[in-house]
């Protein structure tokens, strides 16, 4: 078997999200905030987030593959009323409320509605965009 590790940049960043075949769509395990390693049999897997996917991630056998999720934090003290995650074409793949204030993303082009306000986030592997 082969081992899927997500490894996030900052520690107030969890990654909830399901291992699936990219095949079958089978499911393999999860990672959540306790859990940031999946032990599956070598081949090709999604990492499905809430509303978005890390499509096409390869896993050798013997190997460790490690992810790093891009994130985006609203940083403490920050006054917001309505706050998300979009695709370039509008799709939201994130939002956020009084409880959830950072989103852990596949790497990819976003942009940052924080009230109205576009941040534009062009997410490399492990990169964090902290919202002041």
């Amino acid at each position: 078997p082969g081992i899927l590790n997500v490894e996030v940049a900052k520690p107030s960043v969890h990654v909830n999200a399901s291992v699936v075949d990219s095949e079958t769509g089978e499911t393999h395990g999860s990672f959540t905030p306790m859990r940031s390693s999946v032990t599956v049999m070598p081949g090709v897997y999604d990492l499905r987030f809430a509303k978005t996917v890390w499509r096409y991630v390869k896993v050798d056998g013997g190997k460790t593959t490690t992810l790093r999720p891009a994130a985006v934090i609203l940083a403490q003290g920050l006054k917001w009323k309505k706050a998300r995650v979009t695709t370039q074409d509008g799709t939201e793949v994130a939002d956020f409320h009084v409880m959830r204030t950072v989103a852990a993303l596949p790497p990819g082009d976003y942009i940052v509605v924080v009230d109205g306000n576009k941040i534009p986030f062009p997410a490399t592997e492990g990169e964090v965009l902290e919202v002041k």
